[in-house]
């Protein structure tokens, strides 16, 4: 496949931000867009689904205290949710929304957030994870991860924001603890076709990188500096949240490990299906009937 012949276009890779996966760049290249469900379901306290969703149309309000919410995270994220031909982003606005929703509502009692993504964009991350953890300390309800398939990068980053513990299935993987810049410049193509670019600068960094120009040692120095220090703020702040030695966590070479092996590196807590992790959040609420 040519560059052309991608949907990974060159406008696409130079507007994308520098980030912990900017995964929403690899997403357009493989054609993945998938909706993410917004609002929250609701599980009784065995576990079993209610026929109602908050947020999710006009269903009634679930009254009983006992409830175990479930948001889900599904693609790539972004800063906020926005549309494309194909379907839609995950945005951290949106999650936000969702999660805290659910942590405020009365008739929840914990809270699991089951994600199957391959990362995001660093803008908005961090300060996400950040609103989303005070706001479940104020209202002292257990929060839950779990990913059924994959929880890369950006991924890991807000769970272990979020979470109290995060659990995955015994064949998702997880891990990608660093993060990468994709650049790409329209300089070659411009060239070919005849057209002539003349970039008039006040200093001599203005605008380095861009897309119309060929990149230079300037250019790609600046771009190897962000991803080294995103990367090195991630592995520090997992390495904080799982008792860890950052050299360790650097050691894994921003690889994916599956199931145990994902446990036995310190990165998550343990392995299970939905249906378990959701029966331990409401057995950690005091729903003695979720653990049955």
């Amino acid at each position: 496949m040519t560059p052309r012949e991608t949907s990974l276009t060159p406008d696409l890779l130079s507007r994308v931000r520098p980030g912990v996966a900017v995964a929403v760049a690899v997403n357009a290249a493989t054609g993945i867009r998938r909706r993410r469900p917004t609002g929250y379901r609701l599980y009784g306290a065995r576990s079993e689904l209610s026929p109602e969703g908050r947020g999710r149309g006009p269903a009634p309000r679930i009254t009983d205290v006992g409830s175990v919410a479930i948001v889900e995270i599904r693609g790539a994220m972004e800063q906020r949710e926005s549309s494309w031909e194909c379907g839609e982003t995950c945005g951290y606005d949106g999650i936000e929304r969702d999660v805290c929703a659910a942590l405020t509502d009365p008739g929840v009692a914990a809270l699991v957030i089951d994600a199957d993504t391959p990362g995001g964009d660093e803008p908005g991350l961090v300060e996400t994870g950040d609103r989303i953890r005070a706001v479940a300390d104020a209202m002292g309800k257990p929060v839950l991860g779990y990913s059924p398939a994959f929880l890369a990068s950006a991924g890991v980053y807000l769970l272990l924001a979020i979470c109290d513990a995060t659990y995955i299935h015994a064949t998702a993987r997880a891990g990608s603890v660093s993060s990468v810049v994709l650049f790409s410049t329209d300089a070659r193509r411009l060239a070919k076709e005849g057209t002539d670019v003349y970039v008039a600068r006040g200093l001599p960094g203005k605008m380095n990188p861009n897309s119309l120009e060929p990149l230079d040692d300037l250019g790609k120095a600046r771009l190897d500096e962000h991803a080294l220090a995103c990367s090195e703020e991630f592995v520090l702040f997992v390495a904080a949240k799982r008792g860890l030695d950052p050299a360790a966590v650097r050691a894994w070479n921003a690889g994916l490990f599956r199931g145990q092996a994902a446990v036995d590196v310190g990165l998550v807590d343990g392995l299970g299906t939905l249906d378990t992790v959701i029966a331990l959040a409401g057995s950690l609420a005091g729903l003695q009937e979720a653990a049955a």
